[in-house]
Order: structure tokens, then C-alpha cells, then sequence
């Protein structure tokens, strides 16, 4: 019954890490079918996928395949129906959890789904091997000689390893390596469409190497008039937007590189031309590339460590949040390439390296003088190889340096996103719970059980020791209660030998 009940917890665990955050959406869509096509991966997008979807995606449904071998009902079955168990069950939860994806602000492919299975089939094969092995492990007397020492043994591995993983730096590249080119560029919103931006937009373009001071303030100087392509920097553009169409719903980009970027603004839109030049949004959901830009993606802009975004704006009212999304390169609030924002009177700037994740939140430059206003104002984000730069009216008002290290869990709250760091820790705690049980199995089950706990929080604290040194961090105290926790369910859930037959 503990294996049933385990499996129970760890399907509810993956449908639920699967479908977090939970906000369910149509978008614009008017049917399943579409959404569906729109934003479900098939095969084709297999040779999209990173190193680190398929080892994740493995990784995440290894624990279902080994509690499945464990079943009573599979016990006594051969290997080869066990294993075709896992695939079918394997294929199925992960069919549903990637389906049930295309109304979140998620990825949901078809590659996601066949790592899975083969995490399952990994997590089977280590199942059968356990068993395999039970026999020996229960012969009592070498049992009770050899098992104490070799789980201690076991448990100091463990923390070694979980020491690496939280606290042990490692050198990441601040380039743009991790971008995705499957986003879409908007202007006035984000692709779910729940960030409006209300204001007028007269010119954005992206260069794609980092604009000196001085350049900067040569753009600003030149102003966003018809004829101000003139006199600005034309060299690296990538895209250039001067809004001098003043009629129909296509915003043309005027950059020498091919193939352009037009946007469309949508039908949805609340929107009005101005004249000479520029574009008033009013709310709803603005204006998008129709499909991802394949200049973007194709450019060595993505594999470089410069870039500059620049726009003329005029801001509708100083109170909009979320933050209202400008100009940005993403799929949904939580996956960009980089976003130009405004959040009240302050300017966002996100973007997307192997340091600051997929959101590009984590660290974000934000403005904290509040220099925005209702006039027509000049705002430029610069970034190079680390460092973040913020532009108003040609003048520096904010900068950031990012840290070039991180831990191996850093890089997987990092990956994943902020909103599982505590799930991510768990994840990685849990094991050492299991081997400092181990370590005490012929007690009492009360003594047993506390002396585990003891010896599984000595072992975090270590870990985390060696993390507020190497990293000059203070303790988290919620870190701390999450291990704590971790620890203890782990403990009081691991069966002795004798019920896992």
C-alpha cells in the first residue's frame, strides 16, 4: 500500500508540476483545433530541442517508472510486460499533461512527451534491477553487518553531491545562447495578451551590438521625426520601425536586413495613426509579427553578448503594471527573449541569457527614479556581456552587472523559473532523506526515524554552509524550513524492506 500510495502522489506531483501556473487560456483562439496547431510542437520541432529539455523531461517521469515495477499487481510479471506497463501509462500521463499544456502559457511538442517515456523506461529498468537485487539485500545476517556502514556510506555521497549542486559556483556564459526562436516580436503587449500597454509609439529598433554613450546620444539628438534615419546610426540594425504608414493595420519595417519583420496589428486592437509619424495605443492587443522572425533567429545575434533596443515613446498613464509590455520578444509572461517595459513610472528591461532564465527576471534592470512622464521620451536598453544599461532622453539612469556564476540549482530555478525554486530544492533534498534512513533501519522505528532526520539535516546544513561561504550569501530561512520538511516526509514515507514485498 506504500508503493500504491506513493505512485499516487508522485502522478498527482507530475499532472501538477505539468500544469503550473494554472492559468488556463484560449487566447485568441476560437477553437481547440486552432490553439492546438498553433502552439503544439510536432515532430518537426524536434530539432529545436536543447540539451536540457531532454534530460529534464528523462528525468522527470524516472521515479513513476521505478514505483510502477514495484506495484504488487507487477511484482510477480516478467520484465517485458512490466516495461510495456511503463510505456503505455508513461506515454498516456505525459499525452495529457502536454495536451492540456496548448491553454497554458507553456511549450507543450511531441519531443517532451518521447523523453518522458524513455524516463519511464529508464526508471523501469532500475525497478527490475532492485528487485533483481532484493534477495541478496535481504539475506539478514551480511544485512545487518554491511547495511548501516554502506547507507552512512550512501548518505555522505549524497551530500557531497547536493553540496556541489546548491553551493559549488560554476562559470555560465552571459551570451544569448538559450534564446528561443520560436517567439514572436510584439509592440504594445505580450502574446497572451493580458499585458497592455497604453501609449504612442514613433520608432523601436534593435541593433544587435551594444550602442556607446555617445551613439546613444547621437539617436536621441536626431529625434523621431520622418526624416530622422538621416542622421542616427544605421549600422547593425536588425529591425527599424518609423510608424509613417498613418493608415491600414501592417507596420512595416524599414531596416535594410532581409527578410523584414512587419508587424500586424490585430483586429482586437484599439489603436489610432498619427501624423507625421507614430502610432497610439489605446489597449487591447496591439501589434505582432505573424509568425517568429526568422531574421532574429538566423542572425549571429544569438550568439553574441551585445544587442541595443531602442524606442521613442509617449506614455498614456503613469499607473500601468504588470509590466505593460512596449516592445517584446516572447511567447507569454513568463518566456521572452527580452521585453522593454513599463511598471508605473519605472522602466523594465528583461532579457534572456543562461544567467537570468527564461523570463529574464532574475536579475531585471528597472529604473528607480521614476523618470518616465506623459511626454515623448527616448528610452534605450543596452546590454553587453554582463552588463545592463538603461537610457532616457540620451542619459544613463540605471545600470546592473550580472554575475557570471551560479550553482547547479541556480541554473535549474533558472531553466524551470522562479516559481518552482522551492520544488527544485525538494527535488533535490529528498534523496538524502532516503539514505539517511537507510542508515537506520534495524531501530525502533521512533529512534530510527529521529536519528535519520538528525543525521539528513546534518548533511543539509553542511550543504548550505558551504554555499553561504562560496557564494557570500545569507541563510534562507524558508529554504531552511522547505529542506527541514523535505527531510522529515522523507523519513516517515520509506518503507522497510519487508513492505515493498
Amino acid at each position: 500500500m506504500i508503493v500504491v500510495g506513493l505512485l499516487i502522489a508522485y502522478v498527482l506531483y507530475i499532472v501538477l508540476f505539468g500544469l503550473a501556473p494554472f492559468t488556463f487560456s484560449l487566447g485568441d483562439a476560437d477553437s481547440f483545433r486552432s490553439i492546438y496547431q498553433d502552439k503544439f510542437e510536432g515532430f518537426s520541432g524536434i530539432s529545436r530541442v536543447t540539451l536540457w529539455d531532454i534530460w529534464t523531461n528523462i528525468l522527470y517521469f524516472i521515479p513513476c517508472g521505478f514505483l510502477i515495477v514495484l506495484l504488487p499487481q507487477t511484482y510477480s510479471r516478467g520484465w517485458r510486460f512490466k516495461l510495456l506497463l511503463i510505456s503505455g501509462v508513461s506515454v498516456l500521463l505525459s499525452g495529457f499533461v502536454e495536451t492540456a499544456q496548448v491553454f497554458l502559457p507553456r511549450a507543450p511538442s511531441v519531443a517532451d512527451i518521447l523523453c518522458n517515456w524513455l524516463g519511464g523506461v529508464v526508471g523501469g529498468l532500475a525497478g527490475v534491477l532492485f528487485l533483481a537485487a532484493l534477495p541478496t539485500l535481504k539475506a539478514s545476517r551480511w544485512q545487518r553487518v554491511w547495511r548501516r556502514p554502506v547507507a552512512g556510506t550512501m548518505a555522505g555521497v549524497y551530500v557531497v553531491l547536493l553540496a556541489v549542486a546548491i553551493g559549488m559556483p560554476l562559470t555560465v556564459p552571459r551570451d544569448f545562447r538559450n534564446w528561443n526562436s520560436s517567439y514572436r516580436l510584439f509592440l504594445g503587449n505580450e502574446g497572451t495578451l493580458d499585458r497592455p500597454w497604453q501609449g504612442a509609439i514613433y520608432l523601436a529598433a534593435l541593433y544587435d551590438r551594444a550602442l556607446t554613450a555617445d551613439a546613444v546620444w547621437t539617436n536621441f539628438s536626431a529625434g523621431y521625426g520622418v526624416d530622422a534615419h538621416t542622421k542616427r546610426i544605421q549600422e547593425d540594425l536588425v529591425f527599424y520601425y518609423d510608424f509613417t504608414e498613418q493608415h491600414g493595420t501592417i507596420v512595416h519595417d524599414r531596416s535594410a536586413l532581409r527578410p523584414p519583420i512587419d508587424l500586424q496589428i490585430s483586429e482586437k486592437a484599439k489603436y489610432t495613426w498619427l501624423s507625421p509619424n507614430g502610432l497610439l495605443f489605446k489597449g487591447g492587443s496591439g501589434a505582432s509579427s505573424l509568425i517568429a522572425p526568422q531574421k532574429l533567429a538566423d542572425m549571429p545575434l544569438t550568439y553574441q553578448k551585445e544587442l541595443s533596443l531602442e524606442t521613442w515613446v509617449a506614455s498614456g498613464e503613469l499607473n500601468q503594471g504588470g509590466p505593460a509590455r512596449i516592445v517584446s520578444y516572447s511567447i507569454d509572461p513568463y518566456d521572452r527573449n527580452f521585453t522593454l517595459a513599463q511598471q508605473n513610472r519605472e522602466i523594465v528591461f528583461r532579457l534572456r541569457t543562461p544567467v537570468s532564465g527564461r523570463n529574464g527576471a532574475h536579475p531585471a534592470l528597472t529604473t528607480v527614479d521614476s523618470p518616465l512622464d506623459r511626454s515623448v521620451q527616448h528610452l534605450v536598453a543596452v546590454y553587453r556581456d554582463g552588463v545592463t544599461m538603461l537610457y532616457v532622453n540620451g542619459r544613463e539612469h540605471a545600470r546592473m552587472v550580472v554575475q557570471q556564476q551560479l550553482s547547479v540549482s541556480d541554473m535549474l530555478i533558472r531553466g524551470l523559473g522562479e516559481t518552482f525554486k522551492w520544488l527544485v530544492y525538494s527535488v533535490l533534498i529528498f534523496p538524502l532523506g532516503i539514505a539517511s534512513r537507510f542508515a537506520f533501519l534495524e531501530l525502533p522505528h521512533g529512534p530510527g526515524r529521529l536519528l535519520s532526520l538528525g543525521l539528513g539535516l546534518l548533511g543539509f546544513f553542511l550543504a548550505q554552509g558551504l554555499r553561504v561561504l562560496t557564494f557570500n550569501a545569507p541563510l534562507d530561512p524558508l529554504l531552511m524550513l522547505v529542506g527541514a520538511s523535505t527531510l522529515a516526509i522523507a523519513v516517515v514515507l520509506l518503507p522497510s524492506p519487508s513492505c515493498v514485498v
